[in-house]
């Protein structure tokens, strides 16, 4: 079934076309709440790795082949977390108490995404993952945990919205779902197309870690349908996206 199912790339390039979708309108909507609620809307270390995954590969790219598909989703998404990062600047060390923190906050987060691409590099080399999938879905896990740990430390909805969370967890679901039927051969060699021409098991790590990104985005979603229904807000207005 897997193999029939690879066969038909239209359908694997809608799921990722999906994924870039969701993954799109998580970002756009990270930066409009705010830009609203004068905030940051995404955990520092979090858009540490996103930029730093986003920067490793928008240069792999542009070397490998510069009218790759991959520039069309990879080029937005950067530009946007540089977004973010400039409202990071600007709201951030409101953020903590920590006289430190509000000290050095300006040199924090260059000096923080230099380390993660460090670490990603690391684990491009380690697990010769040339198209960074296991870097994907790791940052992935760390990014969804980090979620639920700044809406627990703030306790309130600044920068965070419900809507955020859904496409976030469904930006992640589309990416899972292509790794599952359209896994390459190999990490390492697959970057001539988007999509292999053969089926290949998913990796078992892909499939472990997905899994926790897929029980902390439910919990996040939960967490803040409860805390608007505690502030007799609707849960899902959209104009509180």
């Amino acid at each position: 079934m897997f193999a029939s199912i690879n066969a038909v790339q239209p359908l694997g390039l809608a799921t990722a076309g999906l994924s870039s979708v969701f993954w799109t309108l998580a970002y756009l909507l990270i930066i409009r709440r705010a830009a609203r609620d004068q905030s940051y809307g995404m955990p520092l270390v979090a858009l540490a790795a996103n930029l730093s995954w986003e920067l490793i590969f928008l240069v792999v790219t542009i070397a490998k082949d510069g009218l790759d598909i991959r520039l069309a989703l990879i080029l937005p998404w950067t530009m946007f977390d540089f977004a973010i990062a400039a409202q990071c600047y600007r709201y951030g060390r409101r953020d903590f108490a920590n006289p430190l923190v509000a000290r050095y906050w300006p040199v924090a987060l260059p000096l923080i995404v230099a380390f993660a691409a460090a670490v990603l590099l690391s684990i491009i080399h380690e697990f010769a993952d040339a198209i960074g999938w296991y870097c994907a879905f790791g940052q992935n896990l760390m990014m969804s945990i980090l979620f639920v740990a700044m809406f627990l430390r703030r306790d309130d909805l600044r920068g965070q919205s419900i809507y955020i969370a859904v496409c976030k967890l469904c930006g992640t679901l589309f990416a899972f779902v292509l790794a599952v039927f359209w896994s390459p051969p190999t990490l390492h060699e697959h970057w001539t197309a988007l999509l292999p021409d053969r089926y290949t098991p998913v990796a078992p790590l892909l499939v472990t870690l997905y899994a926790g990104v897929f029980a902390f985005d439910v919990i996040y979603v939960a967490m803040l349908h409860r805390k608007r229904r505690d502030l007799g807000l609707p849960p899902w207005a959209l104009r509180d996206a």
